[in-house]
């Protein structure tokens, strides 16, 4: 059974990244300060998270299986590795894990508001190329990268602060890359794909 969405229910996201694009729009106008109206009257977002789980719950599903995906989707997992892929998500609070697994297939991490703290020095990888997908919408991502491991980072906010390595970034739509030395001649090799809207990023 695959999970239906209910067509009555608004995308909490949508709306609020709706929102903040006017809001970055508007400030970019010199008409209002975006930060300082964020800061103001970031409760309110708290206030319609809370009637959105109250009048429009999310309906469980028995099964999620990969499907097709697209670009930002994570890539198709083998029917031995499904059970040990990971998913994740939160609305509200922090995720924090130290990943020891040793044949690491894949993971995706989601937060609407809260942080993401992952310590992956001790990771190793399953053969072949492993992506890590994390998102927040307001908050933070924090990664330690692994020591052992080939890696590639992508990092994004759309209103914040990066900080990958010795690369740093702020402002609005800040994007930052790290390759580690032997990442291309590599056929076993971890991806890392971080998504903030409005927060930090931090890996190292």
């Amino acid at each position: 059974m695959t999970q239906r969405r209910n067509p009555r229910s608004p995308s909490f996201l949508g709306i609020t990244l709706i929102i903040l694009g006017v809001l970055l729009l508007l400030d970019e106008l010199g008409m209002l300060d975006a930060f300082e109206v964020l800061q103001t009257f970031w409760p309110v977002l708290l206030i319609l998270l809370g009637l959105k789980m109250i009048f429009f719950p999310k309906e469980k599903s028995i099964e999620r299986p990969v499907t097709a995906r697209g670009p930002s989707e994570p890539p198709p997992v083998q029917a031995e590795e499904q059970e040990h892929y990971v998913y994740q998500n939160r609305v509200i609070g922090e995720i924090r894990r130290k990943i020891r697994a040793q044949h690491f297939v894949g993971a995706r991490y989601s937060v609407t508001m809260g942080d993401i703290d992952l310590d992956c020095r001790e990771m190793t990888l399953s053969p072949g190329q492993r992506t890590l997908f994390l998102s927040v919408v307001f908050g933070d991502i924090r990664v330690r990268l692994p020591e052992k491991v080939p890696y590639l980072v992508r990092a994004s906010v759309s209103a914040g602060e990066v900080e990958v390595g010795q690369e740093h970034g702020s402002g609005l739509f800040v994007q930052r890359t790290l390759k580690s030395p032997d990442f291309d001649g590599a056929t076993t090799r971890l991806i890392i794909v971080a998504t903030v809207v409005f927060g930090e990023i931090t890996i190292w």
